[in-house]
């Protein structure tokens, strides 16, 4: 507990970068939604919503948050297993 290491930081990364995806896919398709077409998109705005850069950073921020408060045995604040055994 209270150690990162390599591995956590990048699994911390990828979920990041793996809610950035999605947040942007799912902002195109609002955007398509709300101007009823494909074409004429403000992919300024789509790219500058605050949202899409926002919450993938706090997904990191969790992420990394989780891996310290996580024993090298797997079990959150010593209780609760959230890695599986490895053994």
């Amino acid at each position: 507990m209270f150690n990162l290491n390599w591995a956590n930081i990048k699994s911390a990364v990828v979920y990041g970068l793996m809610t950035l995806a999605a947040l942007f896919v799912l902002s195109v398709a609002q955007s398509i939604q709300d101007a009823g077409t494909v074409f004429g998109l403000d992919w300024k705005g789509i790219i500058d919503r605050g949202v899409v850069a926002t919450i993938p950073a706090i997904v990191v921020v969790v992420s990394l948050f989780k891996n310290i408060l996580t024993t090298d045995k797997g079990k959150f604040l010593g209780a609760v297993t959230v890695i599986p055994d490895k053994e």
